[in-house]
């Protein structure tokens, strides 16, 4: 999509623990301890006119912004946020939550951290 990543190459050996980890996160099935926190603060940013991007990779960033006038448009249609609720880790590691709003409808929320606290990942799509 007009990005580009580099990623730096591992060693087997750290290939193997990165797998690991992910494999306890998944199974443990707790959220990163600012999940929940962040989303909130994502919709409500965004509900009052603030592109929210602190803590972004810039990748990410620059998606936010670029979607900022039609995510804003469709979260203000929501009205104000009821209910955030955690549903669990998902397998790529990403914390998936159901948000409810004034207005029917229900969103289901994804956000991903990288090691460094860096979010890697952010969407908010609506719940058939």
């Amino acid at each position: 999509d007009g990005h580009e990543s580099m990623a730096e190459r591992i060693s087997p050996d750290d290939a193997r623990r990165a797998a690991e980890a992910l494999g306890r996160r998944v199974q443990t099935n707790l959220p990163h301890p600012r999940s929940e926190e962040t989303l909130r603060r994502v919709i409500e940013e965004h509900q009052a006119g603030h592109c929210y991007v602190e803590n972004m990779s810039p990748e990410l960033a620059v998606a936010v912004q670029e979607q900022f006038p039609l995510v804003r448009a469709a979260l203000l249609a929501k009205g104000a946020l009821q209910a955030l609720s955690f549903n669990g880790v998902g397998q790529s590691g990403v914390d998936v939550y159901e948000a409810r709003f004034a207005a029917p409808g229900v969103l289901e929320c994804g956000i991903g951290w990288a090691g460094d606290g860096v979010i890697h990942s952010l969407w908010l799509r609506p719940v058939p």
